[in-house]
């Protein structure tokens, strides 16, 4: 198993910051929001941590993002914390940017010398991922 290096984890910690302000876009643009549901650069950056991170790595910034907001920092969407944020309807696509980070990223590590193409097509499999695995959450 490879160890975490510093900057690795400065990385990963980057990313966790990247996704609370992203969430909270919504809140200093309060029409950023359809029928409820806060628009806001969550799935970008999940995505580019998969992208730049890697698989390991992405899903770990990830998940840490999630546990600091179950912990009760107010870094969701819509400055919410806690466990419930995750049972709120919205809950799903918090789950799913884990898995697309980690997806998104192993799309990439599987080429040798990842083109233009490679990052298009696992950017595009992971926002159709995130969107299945978050409606299906919300209306399931």
């Amino acid at each position: 198993m490879k160890k975490l290096h510093v900057l690795d984890l400065a990385l990963a910690a980057m990313f966790v910051a990247l996704m609370a302000i992203g969430a909270n876009i919504v809140s200093w643009a309060p029409f950023l929001q359809i029928a409820g549901i806060p628009l806001s650069m969550q799935p970008f950056f999940a995505i580019l941590g998969g992208l730049l991170l890697g698989s390991r790595l992405g899903a770990l910034s990830m998940t840490v993002y999630m546990l600091v907001g179950v912990a009760g920092a107010p870094i969701f969407a819509n400055f919410k914390a806690g466990f419930g944020a995750l049972l709120d309807p919205t809950g799903g696509f918090i789950i799913a940017f884990i898995i697309v980070a980690y997806v998104s990223g192993k799309l990439v590590e599987q080429k040798e010398r990842p083109t233009f193409s490679t990052f298009a097509i696992a950017s595009f499999v992971g926002i159709i991922l995130t969107y299945i695995i978050g409606t299906t959450y919300m209306y399931g």
